[in-house]
């Protein structure tokens, strides 16, 4: 049944989650009867992995103590991979789950407006117990936003992705 699928889902994060920062590597896979794990994460992953909480927690597979220390821890770590481009504070590309701040250095707008999302779908699910402005507190997002459009940090460089965002 799908409650059954769904906590065999949630043991992913349970299993490979960083014990310290919370968060689990974007995917992990066996080769050769061992087992891999890709130790770096996306603001997308972080996204997903705060979607999955809520989630879990209202399919009642965690409860609500570990539901708000998971969603804290989680929070609180998201500024372990900053680092400063062109004068601005702005989480790294990717960075490791370890939140030692390894990873790419780049900054991907389309991430972050994922996370974005996942932290107003907590906010509103936790009933405020997390803060979506203190989580983002710090990063000069509005730098990023460039004659209204978005942009990404690539290269020592801006990018405009606006036209990554609609089909043509």
């Amino acid at each position: 049944n799908l409650i059954e699928d769904a906590g065999i889902a949630w043991t992913y994060f349970k299993r490979f989650g960083d014990r310290e920062t919370g968060f689990a590597p974007a995917s992990a896979w066996i080769e050769d009867k061992n087992q891999s794990l890709y130790p770096f994460i996306t603001m997308w992953d972080c996204g997903s992995e705060l979607l999955a909480l809520v989630a879990s927690h209202s399919l009642r597979i965690i409860g609500d103590k570990e539901f708000l220390d998971r969603a804290a821890t989680l929070v609180a770590h998201l500024h372990d991979g900053d680092r400063t481009a062109d004068g601005m504070r702005l989480p790294k590309s990717f960075m490791s789950i370890t939140g030692n701040g390894q990873g790419e250095s780049g900054y991907d707008a389309s991430d972050m407006g994922r996370l974005l999302v996942a932290l107003k779908v907590i906010e509103a699910y936790s009933a405020g117990a997390i803060d979506a402005a203190t989580a983002v507190a710090g990063w000069d997002l509005v730098k990023t936003i460039i004659n209204g459009r978005i942009h990404s940090f690539k290269d020592g460089k801006m990018i405009d992705i606006h036209h990554t965002a609609y089909a043509n």
